[in-house]
């Protein structure tokens, strides 16, 4: 619900051992969603961001899938993820949010977001990020999606 006031530090620490630390899920943070600029401060000191697919379909409310599209919109995300944890819970479900995203974005990112970045990280590989654009101004939801959310 929050960014706890050690995480600056503990990211520059991060990156001082030459570690590369990955943000799961930010667009669903309350301190990111109140100030989406962090994202970007946080992805210009070298962390990397990592988008849930039911942020982006909407599931975690109308906040975290504004959020997730406009780091995607200013190359500030760097990998989509399922949350999955369990077979009976929280299931894989990648396909949907795979084509939102290539009908929205074009292919070339979805490979990065799903394929290319992944499996570097994976290896350790050094992830290269989109020009990162800072995100201006606070969130606001327009009418239709907030209708979209009532349902």
């Amino acid at each position: 619900n929050s960014i706890p006031q050690f995480v600056p530090d503990q990211f520059f620490n991060f990156i001082v051992n030459e570690k590369i630390p990955i943000v799961a899920h930010p667009e669903r943070n309350l301190g990111f969603q109140k100030r989406p600029q962090l994202v970007y401060e946080y992805v210009q000191r070298g962390a990397l961001m990592q988008v849930n697919e039911g942020s982006l379909r909407g599931r975690y409310g109308e906040m975290a899938e504004l959020l997730a599209f406009k780091m995607l919109e200013h190359n500030l995300a760097h990998f989509i993820a399922s949350d999955g944890h369990k077979p009976n819970s929280r299931t894989v479900t990648l396909a949907e949010t795979y084509e939102i995203i290539t009908e929205k974005f074009g292919k070339a990112l979805v490979n990065q977001l799903f394929y290319a970045n992944p499996v570097k990280a994976i290896k350790g590989e050094l992830i290269e990020t989109n020009n990162p654009v800072p995100i201006e101004g606070n969130l606001k939801p327009s009418f239709w999606q907030r209708l979209k959310h009532l349902r």
